[in-house]
């Protein structure tokens, strides 16, 4: 990151303090985890760094409207701004006291620590960066998208939903996570995977897990809601592992198909500029400053997802 300082100094400056202490700074917050406070309107970025000195560094924004607290974007792609006014600016501060969370998500900051030096933006773009956030299991059915033909777009029980996204492969009414080996004593195919009735096919693949001839659906309620009745209480089974049972829950709904993503955002500073807003009004800048990442809450995607209604004078194809 090539920096450049109005006082000819790069990266590292030097200020004097009202008690005459001086203080050293880098502006380098790179291992401290960035944090948020607000709502989906006007949100507070920030950095604290109770080390050498106390100090902080925050960007608080009216431009990230959300779809729900704890993101900066659910969409891929980049968003800009310019900081200017009082609702998008960033800020620097050096304190006499360590600094906490209170002191930027209270609506009104707290009396103490008392700030020393501010440092405020008089310049700059701010450019967000939003990726979902890799997983080897999207779905978290324990089972790797890799295994699951995610390069194929592989959909087992043609539900269209792929099987690396979808947490019932084969539609039986039984997540995939619950079809796998529990046991030492659960008989495997040759793939290693839970094979109840020993035909071959892994039973989180198989729609008749004990080959009764009766649907696995057809054998249980939605496994989640109401698991009691999906078991025979004679031979302590479930039905659909029970060849004597001969019990039908026939036109049972299928399980609601909700998985969680994540989300991660840089947000990078382009021309900034930081006018100090005391002694002699020095200026910072820097051609590129990068406050961080920020990972977002977990967000539930419900799949197949809705298709959105095209808007007026819209052509669908």
């Amino acid at each position: 990151m090539r920096t450049y300082l109005c006082l000819g100094i790069l990266l590292l400056f030097l200020t004097s303090c009202d008690d005459g202490d001086i203080i050293f700074t880098s502006f380098d917050f790179d291992d401290q985890d960035l944090k948020v406070c607000g709502d989906a309107e006007n949100k507070v970025f920030y950095k604290i760094k109770n080390d050498n000195i106390f100090e902080s560094i925050s960007l608080s924004t009216d431009q990230l409207a959300t779809i729900e607290e704890g993101f900066i974007s659910t969409e891929i792609g980049e968003i800009t701004f310019s900081l200017s006014g009082e609702n998008n600016k960033l800020v620097y501060r050096t304190f006499d006291d360590a600094v906490t969370t209170d002191y930027f998500c209270n609506n009104i900051p707290p009396s103490t620590p008392r700030v020393q030096q501010e440092y405020k933006s008089v310049g700059g773009t701010v450019i967000i960066i939003t990726q979902e956030t890799a997983s080897d299991d999207i779905d978290g059915d324990d089972i790797l998208n890799t295994l699951e033909g995610m390069a194929t777009e592989q959909d087992t029980d043609g539900d269209g939903i792929f099987d690396y996204l979808d947490i019932d492969d084969d539609g039986d009414n039984v997540p995939t996570s619950e079809e796998l080996k529990k046991l030492a004593t659960d008989p495997v195919n040759a793939d290693g995977y839970k094979d109840s009735d020993e035909d071959g096919i892994a039973d989180y693949l198989d729609d008749d897990d004990d080959n009764d001839g009766v649907i696995t659906r057809w054998e249980v309620t939605e496994l989640n809601t109401n698991p009691a009745t999906n078991y025979n209480p004679t031979t302590d089974q479930p039905y659909y592992l029970d060849k004597t049972a001969s019990i039908q829950y026939e036109g049972a709904e299928s399980l609601i198909n909700t998985i969680k993503k994540s989300f991660s955002s840089l947000i990078r500073i382009q021309d900034l500029k930081l006018k100090n807003q005391g002694g002699d009004a020095e200026e910072i800048s820097f051609e590129s400053y990068t406050l961080g990442t920020f990972v977002s809450n977990n967000l539930e995607v419900t799949y197949p997802l809705e298709e959105e209604e095209p808007t007026e004078g819209e052509e669908t194809n």
